[in-house]
């Protein structure tokens, strides 16, 4: 299965030092990659939770489950962005801890 595949190179891969990937599945590990990489790219992270999670390889629930755990363990920083009477933009997360 591709996604497997995709799942484990990205978690094997991934911005964290050793003692703090200890505490995350390799799902987990697999999205805090990807969300990683968009904050090295573009200093935030802005995609919606299907796009992560599709990246990923992993389920819509798995991903924000580990984006939670994250938030919680103050690895990272997420800011809601809700509208009034429309639709609500994607969720900001910020500050993930990387090992270099």
């Amino acid at each position: 299965m591709a996604s497997q595949e995709r799942l484990r190179l990205l978690a094997c891969s991934g911005p964290l030092p050793p003692q703090i990937a200890a505490r995350f599945t390799e799902g987990q590990r697999a999205v805090l990659r990807i969300i990683g990489d968009e904050i090295a790219a573009k200093g935030v992270c802005g995609l919606c939770i299907d796009a992560i999670a599709a990246r990923a390889g992993v389920c819509r629930r798995l991903a924000q489950g580990a984006l939670r755990l994250a938030a919680g363990d103050g690895l990272l920083t997420i800011e809601g962005r809700r509208h009034e009477g429309r639709k609500n933009s994607p969720n900001l997360a910020s500050g993930l801890i990387t090992s270099s």
